[in-house]
């Protein structure tokens, strides 16, 4: 393999679980660039994982463990 690619899928799946961790924070009321808020025309969504490492990588590992569901491998 040498090329690995999140499905359209997977990538709406992950936003979603992004914006729901970020809905509790208080980064969507700060005009930021972890907002995205520098580049215009971006949709307006929180660009770092605000979930924490260990979470981060528990997911990781999870699709690992699944053969990488949700990615495409070639």
């Amino acid at each position: 393999m040498t090329r690995i690619e999140a499905t359209p899928e997977a990538e709406e799946a992950w936003g979603e679980h992004v914006a729901e961790l970020t809905a509790d924070t208080l980064f969507p009321f700060a005009k930021s660039w972890y907002m995205g808020d520098n580049v215009p025309g971006k949709k307006r969504e929180l660009l770092a994982y605000p979930g924490g490492l260990p979470t981060y990588l528990q997911k990781c590992a999870e699709a690992a463990e699944r053969g990488y569901e949700g990615f495409a491998l070639a």
